[in-house]
């Protein structure tokens, strides 16, 4: 869209901050990348509420052997896991063999009951040791929410790195193009003065040597124009790879695109945040801090998961027969207390070895992340109040430099009207100018330090994506 735009135009086309900066948000590879990470944590989120899942489950078994069928077995079951960690189920078992004369089985065994239109059964199975307060299917559904959020905040964070980086190209860019321009200015300057002098001279006004004075003072301008372009160049290059279009094609900007000033601008940072003496509260809010916080609280339901690990493993498991071994009558409440199977698993570790080490390792983890949290909390801490202080001064440089900009420009008038009166000569002249032209590029490179500084303040609280 740029390049259409500088192509159509034969005029300067201003490229705004805000043009800039929003065409990153949107195209930028980084910024698309970090809206991956949502897409990553909806799917991690879709995959654990898949444990929760209702299953189907079918075996089929069956023996032949001397043309005589021993047996067949069909064993059907729908199982719902809960979140309490109940696990409601139903299911059908068919079983069919050869039977002895007292219509025992003899090679299906007595536990498998044989009906002719099979076995009807309903139940549930419950943990009530290891897995009662919380289990795999919970902990994972619990952290996989955690990770959403903590990949919201590892996006804006990312965010905030991005712009922080695209403004300082910008910035670098405004500057270059600024130097091009006070140098051009001295340079067209000396350039009629030049011309000036050497009819003077020619005329014996002005001794010859005064135009090597000033040729010589336009020959330092044009290698320090030359070397401006040079690092616009290189800062426009710079700008260039923060620029992609809609279908991820690098974007190059024309000649006549040009920044806008930005010299009235703020970054939109209030005065209450700049005369802060306290920024706890809001480096609480910055998206580092949140994630490493999200972290620590997958990791405490992780070792939740395995202090519960250490409890004894009891599972019961208890199904209501809904058919009659015999008669197979019709459903009666009766039929709920006679007719039932259920039984119980117990697993206990004798050392817990795997247990121990694996909570011990998590509550490790804890720690850690718990040092990081405290050390990033006062890094940022210390930048904002070193980027505040850093800040304050360069405001006091920039008004200081802005008076020595204006006295250099009076004297250099003033200079100007003595050489008219020819109470001066062109070596003061030349000197009067080069203060000046020197004191703008001091002024331009205050001004850089300026934005970079407040933009740097807008980074260390996060207020590039939350401001």
């Amino acid at each position: 869209m740029l390049l259409s735009i500088a192509s159509k135009a034969d005029t300067t086309y201003i490229f705004t901050l805000n043009e800039f900066l929003a065409s990153v948000v949107k195209f930028h590879p980084i910024a698309k990348q970090a809206g991956l990470l949502n897409l990553k944590a909806d799917a991690n989120l879709m995959m654990a509420r898949g444990n929760f899942d209702p299953n189907l489950s079918g075996t089929y078994d069956a023996k032949t052997f001397d043309n005589k069928n021993y047996w067949q077995q069909l064993l059907t079951e729908i199982s719902i896991p809960t979140w309490y960690g109940l696990q409601p189920k139903i299911g059908y078992e068919l079983n069919e063999g050869i039977r002895e004369s007292d219509n025992s089985f003899r090679y299906l065994g007595n536990e498998n009951v044989n009906l002719p239109n099979g076995l009807l059964y309903a139940g549930v199975k419950a943990s009530l040791g290891s897995g009662l307060v919380l289990d795999e299917r919970r902990s994972i559904l619990k952290q996989a929410k955690l990770l959403l959020a903590q990949n919201e905040f590892d996006r804006q964070n990312a965010l905030n790195d991005l712009l922080f980086e695209a403004f300082d190209a910008y910035n670098a860019w405004y500057l270059s193009h600024n130097k091009i321009n006070v140098l051009s200015n001295a340079l067209a300057t000396g350039s009629l003065r030049l011309n000036a002098i050497k009819r003077l001279a020619e005329l014996g006004d002005l001794a010859g040597i005064d135009t090597v004075e000033t040729l010589t003072q336009i020959q330092m301008f044009e290698l320090m124009l030359n070397d401006a372009k040079i690092e616009l160049t290189h800062q426009q290059f710079w700008l260039n790879t923060f620029l992609w279009d809609e279908n991820q094609s690098p974007i190059y900007l024309e000649p006549n695109i040009k920044p806008e000033s930005l010299k009235n601008n703020s970054l939109n940072v209030q005065d209450t945040i700049l005369k802060s003496t306290n920024f706890n509260a809001i480096i609480q809010q910055h998206p580092k801090i949140k994630s490493i916080v999200s972290k620590t609280e997958q990791l405490d339901i992780e070792a939740l998961l395995k202090t519960n690990k250490l409890l004894p493993k009891l599972d019961l498991n208890y199904n209501i027969l809904l058919n009659d071994a015999t008669n197979n009558p019709p459903l009666q409440y009766g039929n709920y207390t006679q007719n039932y199977k259920w039984g119980a698993e117990l697993k206990i570790p004798i050392f817990l070895r795997t247990e121990r080490a694996n909570l011990n390792l998590t509550k490790l983890k804890i720690q850690e992340t718990d040092l990081y949290l405290a050390q990033t909390e006062n890094e940022l801490n210390n930048k904002a109040i070193s980027y505040q202080q850093q800040f304050a001064i360069l405001q006091q440089q920039l008004v200081l430099s802005q008076k020595m900009v204006n006295n250099y420009r009076l004297l250099l008038n003033s200079e100007q009207q003595k050489f008219d009166l020819g109470e001066s000569s062109i070596f003061l002249l030349n000197s009067r100018e080069q203060k000046l032209f020197e004191s703008e590029l001091k002024l331009m490179e205050l001004e850089y330090k300026y934005f970079k500084t407040l933009s740097a303040l807008k980074w260390s609280l996060s207020l590039w994506v939350n401001g």
